[in-house]
């Protein structure tokens, strides 16, 4: 069964409910009992990584870094 995550319509109160789909839109509030809470899309977090941190060309370096490129950019032919 899926987790949902429902905000309700009347106090407010957020809540996840493990429903089968079939019934996802007949969950009660558990704060008010309130018939009409709304699905609410899931809040999720991302970690990206700055593109600083990742070495994407050794264009105007000597590059015999092994994590620029593993080492084999096309500066180390010089």
């Amino acid at each position: 069964m899926p987790l949902y995550d429902y905000i309700c319509n009347d106090c407010g109160h957020t809540f996840e409910e493990r429903v089968p789909i079939a019934q996802a839109d007949a969950v009660a509030c558990p704060t008010c009992g309130s018939d009409h809470p709304r699905r609410r899309l899931p809040q999720i977090a991302l970690h990206l990584a700055s593109a600083n941190t990742i070495p994407l060309t050794a264009a105007g370096h000597s590059c015999g870094s092994p994590s620029c490129c593993g080492g084999a950019c096309a500066t180390n032919d010089a």
